[in-house]
């Protein structure tokens, strides 16, 4: 607890606007060049319409064999090393920018609320299941490149996990939310004494 505590108030005492804003340009640059140019050797080989597994949410069993089937085997392979390598980078960039922005709006209110002082750690959450995510669907490609049967419970769970990582991602912004809500009341509260005092 002690470890989480110590991680906690690092981010806290790195937070600032320029961090905030550096992380997030780090990330969209990640996401729009590397992520755009990585993932280029599968995406011209995809149907109109047809979106990489992790950008859905939840995905049936016969999406899955579709979308592998739209792929020959040069295709296959660039997209098992794009899930193997540069979509578990990703995740890193994205949690370090949330927990930045949630450090800093939520500085001032956790003096004010210290049960809430580990909210700023909340993205790891769909970070871990953002990770989890790649690994049993990277497990679902190498089954179809080596030819072997993909079971339906085996396509469930890793639509399971999809699902549990865009609830939390959306989640965070509930927490943003809440963040700045708490500031807007810690603002208006003061800004009422200081006028009943002049």
């Amino acid at each position: 607890m002690k470890q989480i505590n110590r991680l906690s108030e690092y981010f806290y005492q790195k937070s600032n606007l320029v961090n905030c804003i550096t992380a997030t340009a780090i990330m969209v640059l990640y996401a729009s060049i590397v992520l755009g140019s990585k993932s280029e050797c599968f995406q011209n080989q995809l149907q109109e319409g047809s979106q990489v597994l992790g950008l859905k949410f939840g995905y049936t069993f016969e999406y899955v064999s579709i979308f592998f089937n739209q792929l020959d085997e040069s295709g296959l392979a660039c997209y098992a090393s794009f899930v193997l390598i540069w979509d578990n980078i990703f995740p890193i960039l994205y949690t370090v920018m949330y927990i930045l922005w949630i450090s800093w709006i939520y500085k001032s209110a956790r003096n004010a609320y210290p049960q809430l002082s580990l909210i700023n750690l909340f993205p790891i959450i769909p970070c871990i299941f953002d990770w989890l995510e790649n690994i049993l669907e990277l497990r679902l490609v190498n089954l179809f490149i080596a030819g072997n049967d993909i079971h339906n419970f085996d396509v469930t769970i890793a639509s399971l996990v999809n699902q549990l990582k865009w609830m939390n991602s959306s989640a965070e912004y509930f927490v943003i939310f809440i963040g700045l809500s708490l500031i807007i009341l810690r603002t208006n509260f003061f800004t009422k004494i200081f006028k009943g005092n002049e």
